[in-house]
């Protein structure tokens, strides 16, 4: 590129270069540098930022960020040019002169940069090593190397011999000018080593760091969310009429109560109050995003847990550790949902969708829909997507129980006329636990009344319109999950005429739609496979201790809470006879309060041990549900035992009892110090007299 321009123009752009460099160099280091008019003098420049760097007004201060920025006016240096007169060496006017001048510029600015970079490095170190985390640089000549101890010395003066090395010669120099920077490098600093990692930022994972804040305030922790926002299943899930399938005054946070009438909320303003939460409770600098957890690992001789992760937009591994590893992951597969085979399927011309994967461009108005399914999500999208045209139809194998539960809260609308709001949705609240429970007992102890019950007031819903073959279930109540729709909607359509059901087997797709075990053929333009989870223990992650892989289904829940022979982990699970987050809520607490107690009593190990043969390895622990997704899930999930505290109970007033106030040594949960068995192993035997 210089070839080709005169001597003069050469010097212009070896000008501009060194500027552009030298700005891009002082931006580097934190220091604003504004172009103003005027010549280039670097050693005013250069003391210039010698002096920031003494002032100690850039480069992190006592935290992460730079404080105090200069701001240098290249006119001004201009200025004190011309007060102090001219430095350096003086050339013959000539254009070789001139050129072989700026050229002995550009190698000193350089030099000025690799030492600030060399003084950078040095900075980053100390500042890692003083916060306990991890910093590193990048360098294109030099790779990527870690800066701790002299790692950051012995790369900072690579950089300086390297260019020194450089031969300048009269005309074309050896090294690159076009980009300004021979060495772009780049300085991360990486937190990787904490007390909690939180795997998760859902419900759950938001929840348990809220916890964290409020009763471990000196712990260190992170979040590590796969996807790129907080949420959860919240933000995966975006098929028309998402909503809860509990209350939200019970889904809500105890420490922060969901406001507002509606009973069952759509998935969106969910996933608003999970945000909203995360950014109430500072919690927004501690996730981090887009990280598929790999593996973790357990060293008992450490007594700590790596966590090996994957930035899954740009393949770059990263690495965490920590005393205590909990997964707030849930407990399906996000990558994909159930699909059964389908015989014929490839034949269809249409789309088939699966509404974990919705595409947020789809067009059903006035489509021919066929949903596939009568769980939850079947329940939703149907009265959803026939509010906006579709010419839907709900194909289901076996019918399941639906409860109406009117969309907004009578009790809370009352009360809050005459009480304060905390008062009236703590009440509330509290009204709702207590049905939830009620109903959930009633309907276990009581099964042929409560079918009775449950049919009645379908029937009533129905009003004769639709033959109610299509909603009597062959099993009791709770054996699988009661679906609830708000004010009847799925009810109202039906009867309305802007949906249909069937219940049929299907015998395979066709060109232009199902043809059922019946010979009825159920023509479409979209079918949705409504069709149920994949079910998967901790998001896929790899569990390790000491070199050995752990195997769920081989493992009993401690507590609902804790994995035998896993120390130091939890897995929040929620409730599936209730609102997930009342367990969720008790179970980080209870963490909590163990976390504080180990600290107490100078212990870094928790491990529960099954001492008395509690494990019934035919029992899992999801229990007696006969769901699809649960009992294709069996075995790969832990299981339960016979007794407390391997018992799952599904109760929230005996878990706040067990987790929130019974002693955290308990004979089954085994806490150590991996200093004592370090000195204990170490400690020689007396020989016998």
């Amino acid at each position: 590129m210089l070839q080709n321009l005169s001597p003069r123009l050469r010097i212009a752009h070896l000008h501009f270069v060194v500027k552009a460099g030298l700005i891009r160099a002082a931006r580097a280091i934190g220091v604003d540098v504004q172009t103003q008019t005027g010549a280039l003098d670097k050693k005013v420049i250069g003391n210039a930022v010698q002096r920031s760097l003494q002032r100690r007004a850039v480069l992190y201060g006592d935290g992460d960020r730079p404080q105090n920025i200069d701001v240098l006016d290249l006119g001004q240096a201009e200025r004190q040019i011309r007060t102090f007169g001219r430095h350096g060496t003086v050339f013959k006017n000539t254009d070789d002169g001139r050129q072989r001048q700026h050229a002995i510029l550009v190698r000193e600015l350089g030099l000025i940069q690799t030492v600030l970079m060399h003084h950078r490095c040095r900075v980053a170190a100390e500042t890692a090593h003083h916060r306990q985390i991890t910093a590193q640089a990048t360098c294109p000549d030099f790779g990527t190397h870690v800066l701790n101890g002299k790692n950051n010395v012995s790369f900072g003066q690579a950089l300086i011999d390297q260019w020194s090395q450089y031969e300048l010669h009269t005309g074309q120099p050896t090294f690159p000018l076009e980009g300004g920077l021979v060495f772009n490098v780049e300085i991360e600093m990486q937190n990787s080593d904490f007390d909690v990692v939180i795997v998760g930022a859902g419900i759950s994972g938001v929840g348990m760091a809220c916890h964290l804040k409020r009763h471990c305030p000196g712990q260190r922790f992170t979040i590590l969310e796969r996807r790129q926002r907080a949420g959860g299943t919240w933000d995966l899930f975006r098929y028309p009429g998402i909503r809860s399938d509990s209350d939200m005054l019970t889904l809500g946070f105890s420490f922060r109560p969901w406001k507002g009438l509606k009973v069952l909320a759509d998935g969106d303003a969910i996933r608003n109050y999970v945000e909203e939460t995360a950014q109430e409770n500072e919690l927004h600098d501690d996730i981090q995003f887009g990280l598929k957890i790999t593996e973790s690992r357990w060293s008992s001789k450490q007594a700590r847990w790596t966590v090996n992760a994957v930035e899954e937009e740009t393949g770059k591994q990263r690495s965490f550790s920590c005393k205590f590893l909990v997964m707030g992951t849930g407990y399906y597969n996000y990558d994909q949902g159930y699909l059964p085979e389908f015989s014929g399927i490839e034949n269809f011309k249409g789309q088939v969708i699966h509404p974990q994967k919705w595409p947020e461009d789809l067009d059903y108005v006035g489509k021919r829909v066929v949903v596939i399914g009568s769980g939850a999500t079947a329940v939703t999208l149907v009265p959803a997507m026939a509010e906006k045209g579709a010419k839907i139809t709900m194909l289901q194998r076996s019918p399941s129980y639906i409860l109406s539960l009117p969309a907004l809260d009578g009790v809370l609308k009352i009360l809050d006329r005459f009480m304060p709001e905390k008062f009236a949705l703590g009440l509330t609240r509290e009204k709702n636990i207590q049905r939830q429970n009620f109903l959930y007992k009633f309907f276990q102890r009581f099964p042929n009344f409560s079918k009775k019950l449950l049919l009645k007031e379908t029937k009533r819903q129905l009003r004769g319109k639709v033959d109610m073959k299509h909603f009597t279930p062959k099993y009791n109540p709770w054996d699988q999950r009661l679906c609830l729709v708000p004010d009847g909607d799925l009810f109202r359509c039906l009867r309305n005429g802007k949906a249909e059901v069937v219940t049929d087997h299907i015998d395979t797709f066709t060109a232009e739609g199902i043809k059922l075990k019946s010979g009825q053929i159920l023509e479409a333009d979209i079918i949705i496979t409504a069709t149920g989870l994949d079910l998967q223990a901790l998001g896929g992650m790899q569990l390790v201790v000491d070199d050995e892989a752990i195997k769920f289904e081989e493992k009993m829940f401690y507590k609902a809470t804790m994995i035998e022979d896993v120390p130091n982990f939890s897995w929040i699970f929620g409730y599936t006879n209730a609102s997930w987050t009342l367990k969720a809520n008790i179970a980080a607490r209870y963490l909590c309060r163990l976390i504080n107690h180990m600290k107490d009593q100078g212990k870094d190990i928790a491990v529960p041990r099954d001492l008395h043969g509690c494990k019934v390895p035919e029992l899992p622990f999801m229990g007696a549900l006969t769901s699809g997704y649960v009992v294709r899930a069996n075995d790969r999930l832990p299981r339960q035992g016979s007794k407390e505290p391997w018992k799952v109970l599904n109760d929230f007033k005996r878990d706040q009892k067990v987790l929130l106030k019974e002693p955290i040594d308990d004979g089954v949960l085994m806490l150590s110090s991996a200093r004592e068995k370090a000195a204990s192993k170490a400690r020689p035997m007396r020989r016998a007299a």
